[in-house]
């Protein structure tokens, strides 16, 4: 699917609100370089992983959620516009997402979430695994998913409880 620039703009509205980019500016920018629009959307979206890196002054809860934001976008870009899985990118987008909850106090747990016309997924559907600060459990092999557009699965994170259904703290 061709996109036109004005349809890069809307489609990312909210990422260059968030980052306070005037679309006047890259609109500028787009029309001096020589590239192509899909090479000009992916300068962008390295250029948003660059700066949160660059963040000085945000917690890394914070900097988990906004890498989160941009891996988002630049998936369903990658599905949309270049009709490619990018389960690669999905990853990224769970990666960021527990990083982000490993950084709280509580302990959490995440269920698997199998996306459907995939016999793979159906096998970790409901699996409860703890998250670690390492993610070297990481439960979901992206290699073994056998769906055409790519892999939908999702995660389900629930702090875990004791038999007493209190919240667990992490051992500090």
């Amino acid at each position: 699917m061709k996109m036109t620039f004005a349809e890069y703009i809307k489609y990312n509205e909210i990422l260059f609100k968030e980052f306070n980019i005037d679309t006047n500016t890259l609109k500028t920018e787009f029309e001096k370089g020589s590239g192509s629009l899909n090479d000009f959307a992916w300068s962008m979206y390295n250029k948003f992983l660059i700066e949160i890196g660059n963040f000085q002054d945000i917690s890394d809860g914070k900097r988990n959620y906004k890498l989160n934001r941009v891996y988002i976008e630049m998936l369903t870009f990658l599905r949309k516009f270049e009709k490619k899985k990018g389960n690669h990118i999905l990853k990224q987008c769970f990666i960021t997402e527990t990083r982000a909850l490993s950084e709280t106090d509580l302990v959490y747990t995440a269920n698997i979430i199998a996306g459907d016309n995939c016999e793979y997924a159906l096998t970790l559907e409901d699996e409860e695994f703890e998250i670690d600060d390492d993610l070297i459990n990481f439960p979901i092999d992206f290699n073994k998913c056998n769906r055409e557009e790519g892999c939908n699965c999702g995660l389900d994170f629930q702090p875990k409880r004791n038999e007493k259904n209190e919240l667990i703290h992490k051992v500090k």
